[in-house]
């Protein structure tokens, strides 16, 4: 599926627009992307929904089948703020974005971590290291 950046002007015309391809399966529930500049970049944290089964074997403490959610992903994706073309991309794996903000020069980002198969995913903030890296804090 096809996600779209645009630069808008000042009278409201689009000046530019970029298409990336975005994997759109799975039910993402809440926020479904985040954006900040940064920079000399643009950075697009996309979420990837997580496919839900019900567990048939198994009951919670009243008696229903629990439902795991797995395979939720976030992708980052870095833009020239210039030029708007595509530099990186990276899967973060088990995490959902909810927030991203630049503080003290730096990037973080955040929202939910959640191993495969968790039924309470936890707070998580980490710091974007070019890219290419998240440091967990």
């Amino acid at each position: 599926m096809p996600a779209y950046l645009l630069r808008i002007g000042a009278d409201g015309e689009t000046r530019t627009k970029v298409a990336f391809s975005v994997d759109a399966s799975g039910t993402v529930i809440g926020t479904r992307a985040v954006m900040q500049p940064f920079g000399d970049s643009i950075v697009v944290v996309v979420n990837r929904g997580a496919t839900s089964i019900v567990k048939q074997f198994e009951k919670d403490l009243i008696g229903l089948h629990p439902i795991c959610h797995s395979n939720a992903a976030a992708v980052v994706f870095e833009f020239d703020r210039n030029e708007l073309k595509l530099t990186s991309s990276r899967s973060l794996s088990a995490f959902r974005a909810d927030v991203l903000k630049v503080w003290n020069a730096e990037l973080y980002l955040g929202g939910e971590a959640a191993p495969s198969s968790a039924a309470q995913p936890c707070t998580s903030w980490g710091r974007l290291t070019s890219l290419c890296g998240v440091t967990t804090i």
